[in-house]
């Protein structure tokens, strides 16, 4: 009876991952984009800030790349956060933020010395790379940045048009980079996040509750209910293995 018991759960278990499943996976890098390009050292990847053209040479934009890994076959999206943990400073200020996602067929590189990116105020509500056709911008939707306290988190939902969520559950079944890149919504925000080398708090973390390819879960399904049948054929004396079941 307890083995029955257990077989029941775990099929259950399987039953739940056919309706939806969560990925959660913190950026394997990310840049703050100033005018000069991506912020060096150090800091560069500990830090991941958006400041406004008030800000003058530290106006920046932010890009920050996912790997989700192999999924198996995913086929739909439910939805999409996007976690962001405050490093703030002096020079912290609240303000709109727009955030994207990068459809480029080739990404940017986003490292210091190599990358064509750089801040440029004059692409209205992005300062980003769009009319260099550097990054390719998808909206996924606008939020406002508040100050509160260093490691608190800001859990923004992002907003998956059919375009976006096409492109994503594309670069998902390919195993391929999620790049997401935060513009600055006004010239006087400074938004101070911590990146993803950041010693005291979490990086940029994507997280995506999916729903995966039904054939891999009534797999898994079928194979716990052939060994629910062999255990109960045990318990009641039956061969093990027979002609049939070697089939």
């Amino acid at each position: 009876m307890k083995t029955c018991v257990l077989i029941l759960s775990v099929s259950g278990l399987a039953l739940s991952s056919l309706q939806a499943a969560t990925v959660a996976v913190e950026a394997f890098d990310n840049a703050t984009v100033q005018p000069g390009g991506p912020r060096s050292g150090s800091s560069g990847d500990a830090f991941f800030n958006v400041e406004g053209s008030a800000n003058g040479s530290f106006a920046s934009y932010g890009v920050a790349d996912f790997a989700p890994g192999p999924l198996g076959t995913v086929t739909d999206i439910t939805s999409m956060t996007l976690s962001l943990s405050q490093s703030n400073a002096g020079f912290t200020t609240d303000g709109g933020l727009n955030l994207y996602l990068d459809t480029s067929v080739s990404l940017s590189s986003i490292e210091p010395g190599s990358s064509p990116l750089a801040y440029d105020g004059s692409d209205p509500g992005t300062a980003t790379d769009v009319s260099d056709g550097d990054l390719t911008l998808i909206s996924l939707g606008t939020v406002t940045f508040t100050e509160t306290a260093s490691g608190d988190v800001d859990v923004f939902n992002l907003t998956l048009s059919p375009t976006a969520e096409a492109e994503i559950l594309a670069r998902l079944n390919a195993s391929e980079t999620i790049r997401v890149v935060i513009g600055t919504g006004d010239s006087t925000v400074a938004a101070t996040y911590a990146g993803f080398s950041n010693s005291s708090f979490a990086g940029p973390t994507l997280t995506i509750e999916y729903v995966p390819e039904p054939s891999s879960g009534l797999l898994v399904m079928g194979g716990l209910s052939g060994l629910g049948l062999l255990r109960r054929r045990m318990r009641d004396g039956s061969p093990r293995v027979s002609s049939l079941d070697a089939v």
